[in-house]
């Protein structure tokens, strides 16, 4: 089967102060651009597969009265890189993307039904660039001096031998409350997290918006996104903004009197 890619035609244009060549693309209307912030998705759904996740984005989108257009493609936003190389999980999401994409979704919504062909992409770097990768994006982060412990909870605990009881000491006085051990909360916790990912996309956004863009999506509830939702708006883009999380809602004070603005829940 020969399906062409939704990915826009482009041309390129030199940046002579960086020495860059930017990506400056020219919209197809017959596509459309969906940015997903892929670990603002609920790991249920993330384990259920991308297929039913796309299926899901167009009959949401369907509701929502929005045309789908004949092909679609879906830029996934992670921590793909730990330094300089792929994590396992980003091994895995490229695997199922070249098993299963592209492929034609079918929707159907509100007495109408369409297929879409989707093509699925991993966002390793800048849409502008997209040959230089950004790296160092999944990061190891030590314990810090902020975190407290809530003793609260555990005082309301009625076990005398609650194993639980040494926990505020190791975290307030940063050391072990055992005598003679000297091993301290940054020698065994320590919290992985996504790096330059928010800003990615929004750069994205705002990028595509700007070279003519008429309908973007968005799939996060992510707020420090905003900005870049908004300014896309400004540039004469639809945005719609499929939110993560069902207690999620963009708050009025952003959102009132934004016309070509939309919402719903994954």
């Amino acid at each position: 089967m020969t399906i062409t890619s939704g990915t826009p035609k482009e041309t390129k244009r030199a940046d002579r102060r960086s020495g860059m060549t930017l990506r400056v693309a020219s919209r197809n209307t017959e596509n459309m651009d969906i940015l997903v912030d892929f670990d603002n998705v609920e790991i249920a759904i993330r384990r259920a597969g991308l297929l039913p996740l796309c299926a899901r984005l167009a009959e949401l989108l369907a509701e929502q009265r929005l045309r789908i257009p004949a092909r679609c493609r879906i830029r996934l936003y992670g921590g793909w890189y730990d330094r300089d190389k792929l994590t396992s999980a980003a091994q895995e999401l490229s695997t199922e993307i070249q098993d299963e994409f592209p492929n034609t979704i079918w929707w159907s919504a509100k007495q109408e039904s369409g297929k879409c062909v989707t093509m699925v992409e991993m966002a390793y770097g800048l849409e502008a660039d997209p040959r230089r990768h950004l790296f160092y994006t999944h990061r190891v982060r030590e314990f810090s001096d902020h975190l407290k412990c809530d003793t609260n909870r555990l005082q309301k605990c009625t076990s005398t031998d609650c194993s639980l009881r040494g926990i505020p000491g190791f975290f307030n006085n940063r050391k072990c409350p055992q005598s003679g051990c000297y091993t301290t909360p940054g020698d065994v916790l320590r919290k992985t997290e996504q790096k330059l990912v928010d800003t990615m996309l929004t750069a994205d956004l705002i990028h595509l918006a700007k070279c003519g863009a008429q309908e973007l999506v968005v799939v996060s509830s992510d707020d420090d996104l905003w900005p870049g939702i908004q300014t896309a708006l400004l540039y004469g883009a639809g945005v719609s903004q499929i939110h993560t999380r069902n207690d999620r809602r963009t708050p009025a004070a952003y959102s009132t009197g934004l016309k070509r603005y939309r919402q719903a829940t994954l």
